[in-house]
């Protein structure tokens, strides 16, 4: 084999080919490895993909802006386990308290008709009303009920 300068193209491209070789072989030990480093460095891997994000914004921008990006995002969205979590973080978000957040969960999605004037609920139209003082579910009402705030005096 011909002696190949350490910068040349044809050396660059024989290297990623042995590491794409080497990856694909090691897949699942390497990615334990990347695992473990994350778990030791988390705080500062979150700070660097932090001052990452800052100061590039437009590479972000462009990068959440692609066809393919919204189209996997979409499809992400529809999945059950991320309606779950998306749904109880926002909960928590507005200051709702549970010690049973599956429980909660459940309750929710098996309403089909408001707790208060028994119409049909269903996507946007349904919510899950809570004392804003204390955080404790009053129940699951249709969006008029909620603005109206039909439990808040039970």
């Amino acid at each position: 084999m011909p002696y190949k300068a350490p910068h040349s193209p044809a050396a660059i491209a024989s290297s990623k080919r042995r590491a794409l070789k080497y990856a694909e072989k090691n897949r699942e030990k390497l990615r334990e490895k990347n695992r473990l480093y994350y778990e030791e460095n988390q705080e500062k891997e979150k700070q660097r993909a932090k001052d990452y994000r800052e100061e590039n914004p437009e590479i972000i921008k462009k990068h959440n802006n692609t066809p393919k990006r919204k189209e996997w995002k979409k499809e992400y969205n529809k999945r059950e386990d991320v309606k779950y979590k998306n749904k109880i973080c926002s909960w928590k978000h507005y200051g709702i308290i549970s010690d049973n957040w599956e429980e909660v969960y459940i309750l929710y999605c098996s309403i089909e008709y408001c707790m208060n004037c028994n119409v049909d609920i269903e996507g946007w139209n349904k919510h899950l009303d809570h004392n804003h003082d204390t955080g404790e579910i009053r129940g699951i009402l249709c969006k008029n009920c909620n603005v109206k705030d039909a439990f808040k005096n039970l």
